[in-house]
């Protein structure tokens, strides 16, 4: 029998393709992510929040997630954590703190942060928390600092009306 290295790839990426990956491991935050995640949730309410282990006004804000977890499951949440990858472990405690370890999660993974943030939003300057609701239609709102808790209801019964 005949030995193709080549194939032998193929298979290897075609049979860890088939397999999702665990909710509870954070992804590669690269240039085209962002899009990706916008098509992956495409005609369904998504809030993406950027934030950072090193950001008070970001860990403050955690519970507000969590709660929107447990209180409105349809909208989705993806948590994307501007850190290094480096950081895994410490972004790993957080989310596990705030009970929010199984929650979709990414970690930018460019060390050209600005790169990342200009294909995001070319107003976004870096500030942070940074939250994106995106609705069924597809339109996009971007919220610099922490969200209130009254901008987050609103928008919830706004896009699932409960």
């Amino acid at each position: 029998m005949r030995y193709f290295p080549g194939a032998c790839v193929l298979m290897s990426l075609i049979v860890f393709a088939t397999f999702p990956i665990q909710a509870d491991e954070s992804q590669k935050f690269i240039q085209g992510s962002f899009e990706a995640i916008l098509k992956s949730h495409k005609d369904k309410p998504l809030i993406v929040n950027f934030w950072s282990v090193t950001c008070p006004p970001c860990l403050v804000e955690m519970p507000l997630w969590k709660n929107l977890r447990l209180n409105s499951p349809e909208v989705n949440l993806v948590l994307v954590s501007t850190d290094k990858p480096e950081d895994v472990d410490r972004i790993e405690h957080v989310l596990n703190r705030y009970g929010l370890a199984d929650a979709t999660s990414w970690i930018f993974a460019d060390p050209f942060k600005e790169r990342l943030r200009y294909e995001i939003d070319k107003k976004w300057r870096g500030e942070l928390p940074r939250t994106y609701f995106i609705s069924r239609n597809g339109e996009k709102k971007a919220y610099s600092g922490m969200v209130e808790e009254t901008v987050l209801q609103t928008w919830v019964k706004q896009e699932v009306g409960s």
